[in-house]
């Protein structure tokens, strides 16, 4: 998977169109997020990363479409957040 933490602008960019594509999303973000799109669905499933949690994240990567947000630069994921689900509510 490519990692976002070298260009996020760009990276974002072809993220969204992927999206737009409909086509499969597969991504390593900052601080160890990960998001995955399988398929387009009515639904994106957010996972925050804490200490010690250890069922959560594979109850939520179980699922077809879902984002797990990093440990770092939480600035990235709210504005991340806001254009991925004006993409996909589109």
């Amino acid at each position: 998977m490519p990692e976002i933490e070298k260009a996020p602008e760009t990276t974002v960019n072809q993220i969204l169109t992927l999206l737009e594509k409909e086509e499969e999303v597969n991504y390593e973000l900052p601080g160890n997020g990960v998001l995955h799109i399988e398929k387009q669905l009515p639904y994106l499933v957010i996972y925050r990363r804490k200490k010690n949690d250890k069922g959560t994240r594979r109850l939520v990567i179980n699922e077809s479409s879902y984002l797990i947000i990093g440990t770092e630069n939480l600035n990235f994921y709210r504005q991340f957040i806001i254009q991925l689900s004006d993409a996909l509510s589109a």
